[in-house]
């Protein structure tokens, strides 16, 4: 389900910097899942292919391709922890989170970001709904209400997921995973459990971090 051609962001990344360069995919973060995988792709393409280019190619420059090709990948590319990211993700603040296990619940379908964003547009820009989480600011997506217009059966995901958590649930992204947010990893564990009960699809834990994205060598 992972498009090869120019859709594809790893593609794009490498045809941004000019490289001839073979790309494998290891899809460890599920594809229209609104998490950010085909962004940290593109970050690692481009610095790789960055590498291979040698001294006649500036980090800024990679930076500025990057903003072009989405706007997380900058962030994946800057790899230095958590960060307040604004304008269309090249404005970047470092940012620290206080410790906290996250659930994530993606469904067996999922969102192409272009088309939320195309029906963002054409729907006149909604807000999303805030969500209140103990020890954060009020948050909230305002993609939520286009992702559940490209995908209505995002909603009743949704309905699923906070009635087996206990607990608001977070559009991630463009869609279609779904974040709640504990205090405590046991909770979280708990609410993993019932979530995965009651809802089809990849249910896991993770935790808030200050590490950057890793590159292994």
């Amino acid at each position: 389900g992972v498009p090869t051609d120019e859709t594809n962001l790893a593609r794009r990344a490498a045809s941004a910097l000019g490289a001839d360069v073979a790309i494998a995919l290891h899809k460890g973060i599920p594809h229209g899942a609104g998490l950010g995988g085909g962004s940290a792709d593109a970050a690692a393409v481009l610095k790789v292919a960055a590498r291979l280019a040698g001294a006649g190619t500036h980090y800024l420059d990679v930076e500025r391709i990057a903003a072009t090709i989405g706007a997380d990948v900058p962030f994946c590319l800057r790899s230095t922890g958590a960060m307040r990211v604004r304008g269309v993700g090249d404005d970047l603040v470092g940012a620290s989170l206080p410790d906290l296990a996250v659930v994530v619940a993606t469904p067996p379908f999922g969102c192409a970001t272009a088309d939320v964003y195309r029906a963002w547009d054409a729907l006149g820009g909604p807000l999303g709904e805030t969500v209140e989480i103990s020890g954060l600011p009020p948050l909230r997506n305002d993609l939520e209400p286009a992702a559940h217009h490209v995908e209505p059966r995002l909603a009743a995901f949704k309905a699923a997921v906070e009635q087996a958590a206990g607990a608001p649930a977070l559009l991630a992204g463009s869609g279609s995973s779904y974040a709640v947010v504990f205090a405590t990893p046991a909770a979280a564990s708990a609410a993993r459990a019932r979530v995965a009960e009651a809802v089809e699809g990849r249910v896991v834990v993770g935790r808030t971090t200050d590490r950057g994205v890793r590159e292994r060598k």
